[in-house]
């Protein structure tokens, strides 16, 4: 239990010291004061844009659930699908993001084998828009940045798009991914795992060839357009503090930093994202402060806000007493 609770806390003690160290260099009493000064009407909009995100991610889970001959109201795509992000957010990677197929399973008796597929296909599209945004966005910030940071902007790129590749590979086709399983299943102390992954493949795979390409072309524009709004999220946060910022630009940078954020495995990207994004914004908003104040304007309305709707709704689903016995 001990082991258990050490391996959760470590990352988020790492992440809030890049946060704490990302808030002492970004001139914190100036960022204060543009924060206490920020236009509320904007404020209000980026919030706004974050429910609309949220809704049509939720739509889109929906559709891909409809797929599976799995029917459920909006009202419930929606609340599981905001807490099982508050609950991956807490994790690495978000490598909870499967918790959505088991709270279906625990409110509706859905089959955990197929939501499984659903959300690593939906992952992978996500990935691979945000990655193409983020590509662009190298290549068009990348004048304005210094060497440094576009080396460390390409390697992230390079690594994720490597990362992204061999899961696509992997998604589409059943023999290459159980190679990848295969050589998994040789590294030390995983040899017990055989039976669990095996059948894990086999329901995947089994139920990932039910998932219609009409289907997948949907859920891909619904995934275009949430990057776009998750971009002009960013774009009204910029507004409030007074400042003002190309709108496909705001989406190429949001893409950069949540890509970043992502391969650096902390808990929400915590620090990480922060970090990211002032040092992009900062060339544009020509002062630190401000990109500052601005990233803690989008984090707030797209990370917290988004956070305290998914812990309220986990409770609502769940329960105190079932979330108390999980812990």
């Amino acid at each position: 239990m001990v082991n258990v609770i050490r391996k959760k806390i470590i990352p988020l003690i790492f992440a809030a010291i890049i946060f704490a160290a990302w808030l002492y260099f970004s001139n914190p009493a100036k960022m204060l004061e543009s924060i206490m000064q920020a236009n509320a009407v904007f404020v209000a909009a980026a919030v706004t844009l974050t429910l609309f995100s949220i809704s049509v991610k939720s739509l889109r889970w929906q559709m891909f659930l409809r797929n599976m001959n799995i029917r459920i109201p909006f009202s419930l795509a929606f609340s599981s699908f905001i807490s099982a992000t508050f609950v991956s957010l807490l994790t690495p990677g978000r490598m909870a993001e499967p918790v959505r197929g088991l709270v279906l399973k625990k409110k509706i008796g859905s089959p955990f084998s197929l939501t499984l597929p659903l959300i690593i296909t939906e992952r992978v599209l996500d990935l691979t828009v945000a990655l193409s945004f983020a590509t662009a966005g190298i290549f068009i910030i990348g004048s304005y940045l210094s060497e440094s940071v576009q080396i460390f902007l390409k390697f992230s790129a390079a690594a994720s798009a490597a990362a992204l590749a061999l899961v696509i590979a992997a998604l589409f086709s059943e023999r290459f991914g159980r190679t990848l399983a295969g050589i998994f299943l040789k590294l030390p102390k995983t040899g017990k795992l055989k039976p669990k992954v095996e059948h894990v493949a086999g329901s995947f795979y089994a139920s990932s060839r039910k998932i219609k390409i009409s289907t997948t072309s949907a859920v891909f524009l619904l995934t275009l357009l949430a990057w776009v709004v998750e971009g002009g999220i960013l774009f009204f946060a910029v507004k409030s503090v007074g400042l003002d910022i190309n709108p496909l630009m705001a989406v190429e940078i949001i893409a950069l930093s949540q890509i970043i954020g992502l391969v650096s495995s902390l808990p929400g990207g915590l620090g990480s994202v922060e970090t990211v994004l002032t040092l992009l914004l900062a060339p544009f908003l020509l002062a630190l402060p401000a990109a500052g104040a601005a990233t803690i304007i989008y984090r707030f309305a797209s990370l917290w806000v988004g956070m305290g709707l998914g812990a309220f709704f986990l409770v609502r689903l769940l329960g105190i007493d079932y979330l108390r016995r999980q812990l």
